[in-house]
């Protein structure tokens, strides 16, 4: 299989997206300020979300040469193209989040499709989507049947990138409408089962239950907390409370009391780990007998010599359990991993003593390794 140049595979891309004419439009506006730009996006936004489409016009846009929508996205289920495939995208996502995929496709990115940049020894250059990937060779898909398949023992450098393989501006080749007509196409994309639900119809009035649902804020407002993925109570300590920050990979030790809430840092790991997307810190477990030994484990993700790893590694809290004792962590398992998605984060000790540990198929997306069916027996005794 040919490889294509990473520089040639982007301006394919590109090109595939955009008409030279709107590529001007987009130099143009790229010399514009940047409050001009985040306006038109804010207008194009709130005209979608209030104004319905047409369906036969969104499917003109999205069988477009100009937009290739089609050239990168599969709405039959087989995911055989570079991007996700569609074909539940309107069970998935609700009609602001596809508004905001086609608007800023960087800004959050389908878990497992990310951008994968590679370097070779011989000074080539390739991107796209990591579709496979075996001990000999990698397989990196771009749009359209633009493939990639590369030998691991060539490989100098591989990195995760946080671009999106659609590009930035698509808006600028779409009236505001037309913007709607789209998201109204890609939104009617559905399982038969919940477009049979859909057609069914929200009652004119919902009646109100009895008993009203109260939501009570935990803490105060005071304190925030970045993408939170876990949260608990610490053993033995009812007022006393640990929160995960999976992002930035900070765990913050939360104390209730009477003249209110105070957040102290209880452990930075930030410098260390992967960040965005599924990634970085991602669950903890107390040891059973924590009061006594003071232990807990942590699963988390780390990007290393061009290897995405997972660990799970466990670590010892300070003698009044407000913060981590600082000494060095031992890991309990390393992982290496396919891809930068998939890596699971459950951890949870069972009744016989044993710590169970959750853990993904690592990727590429659809799992074409097979990874998930790997049924070797591991247990751990702690």
């Amino acid at each position: 299989m040919k490889a294509i140049p990473n520089n040639l595979l982007i301006s394919v891309c590109f090109a595939m997206h955009v008409s030279a004419q709107v590529s001007a439009q987009i130099e143009e506006t790229n010399t514009g300020s940047i409050l001009e730009e985040a306006l038109l996006l804010k207008e194009h936004r709130h005209y979608a979300m209030i104004h319905a489409g047409d369906l036969d016009r969104g499917r003109e846009f999205f069988l477009s040469e100009s937009l290739a929508c089609a050239t990168c996205h599969t709405i039959d289920g087989s995911n055989a193209s570079a991007g996700p495939d569609l074909s539940n995208i309107g069970d998935k996502l609700g009609r602001g989040d596809i508004i905001d995929s086609i608007l800023q496709p960087s800004a959050i990115i389908a878990d497992g499709y990310n951008l994968t940049e590679v370097e070779t020894r011989d000074g080539e250059e390739y991107s796209g989507i990591l579709k496979k990937s075996t001990a000999e060779w990698i397989e990196l898909k771009g749009a359209g049947e633009v493939s990639a398949r590369i030998a691991t023992g060539d490989i100098l450098n591989r990195h995760t990138s946080e671009l999106s393989l659609m590009p930035e501006g698509l808006h600028l080749a779409l009236t505001q409408q037309d913007l709607a007509d789209l998201v109204e196409y890609i939104g009617s994309f559905k399982r038969p089962e919940s477009e049979s639900m859909f057609h069914q119809g929200t009652p004119n009035v919902i009646p109100q239950i009895s008993k009203p649902i109260a939501l009570i804020p935990f803490h105060s407002e005071r304190h925030q907390f970045d993408r939170p993925v876990w949260f608990g109570q610490i053993p033995g300590e009812p007022n006393n409370f640990l929160i995960l920050e999976h992002a930035v990979s900070r765990i913050w030790f939360l104390e209730k009391r009477a003249q209110g809430d105070k957040k102290t840092l209880f452990l930075d790991l930030g410098p260390h780990l992967s960040k965005n997307g599924a990634r970085g810190l991602m669950g903890l477990e107390f040891h059973p007998n924590f009061r006594e030994n003071r232990r807990y484990f942590l699963a988390l993700h780390i990007y290393e010599k061009g290897q995405h790893i997972a660990f799970t590694v466990e670590r010892k809290a300070s003698a009044d359990f407000k913060k981590d004792s600082g000494e060095p962590p031992r890991t309990v398992l390393r992982w290496n991993a396919t891809t930068a998605s998939h890596t699971g984060g459950g951890l949870e000790f069972g009744p016989d003593g044993f710590l169970y540990v959750g853990m993904g198929d690592t990727g590429p997306h659809e799992d074409p390794n097979g990874h998930a069916q790997n049924m070797i027996p591991s247990t751990l005794h702690t």
